[in-house]
């Protein structure tokens, strides 16, 4: 399975992603080390930020480019091979860099998202990198359209329990809703 390209992608279910942008910047404050996955969804969160004092790591190269227009904002990108589909950054070299930093907050995106398989990108080293980030943070916020869910790709970074706040743009269905109440997830 491959994913769509970002550019395909960026034009799909914007109106749903700014929804998941306006409620997830009320998690940002300032003072704070935030992490800003890659996707569409995040590049809307990322123009929805106040230029306030952050230090935001991205492993976005155009979400680093659009955060360095503020003078307030400290921007880091985790280094690492670019995935020409996702825009992302990864592998050896952002998993190094990324072990030596503290995350207060990581606001994450998945492809795809199903009870059984959890939170899935098309990546093996995306994979691996967006674990790692969650384990290094302490809070994890997954930033999810409803169009990903009951989808699947093929690596896994993240179950439910994994997690502490999912955002999206509709209410969820049923066992997806007690699935995350079991998993204490917050779901907006």
């Amino acid at each position: 399975l491959k994913e769509a390209a970002y550019t395909l992608r960026a034009s799909e279910n914007t109106e749903a992603k700014m929804i998941i942008a306006e409620k997830a910047v009320k998690f940002v404050t300032a003072e704070r080390s935030i992490y800003i996955d890659a996707g569409t969804t995040s590049m809307c969160f990322a123009q929805k930020l106040k230029d306030e004092n952050l230090f935001v790591l991205t492993s976005a190269p155009n979400i680093a480019m659009e955060l360095i227009k503020f003078h307030n904002i400290k921007v880091s990108l985790t280094g690492g091979k670019l995935n020409r589909e996702t825009l992302s950054l990864s592998g050896y070299n952002a998993v190094e860099y990324v072990k030596g930093l503290n995350i207060d907050i990581a606001f994450m995106a998945a492809s795809a998202f199903s009870i059984n398989s959890g939170f899935t990108c098309g990546d093996y080293f995306e994979a691996e990198i967006k674990r790692l980030i969650m384990k290094k943070a302490q809070t994890n916020v997954m930033l999810m359209d409803s169009s990903k869910i009951d989808c699947g790709m093929p690596y896994t970074f993240a179950k439910l329990n994994d997690i502490d706040i999912l955002i999206t743009d509709e209410p969820l269905p049923a066992d997806y809703i007690r699935a995350a109440k079991k998993a204490k997830v917050t779901v907006i």
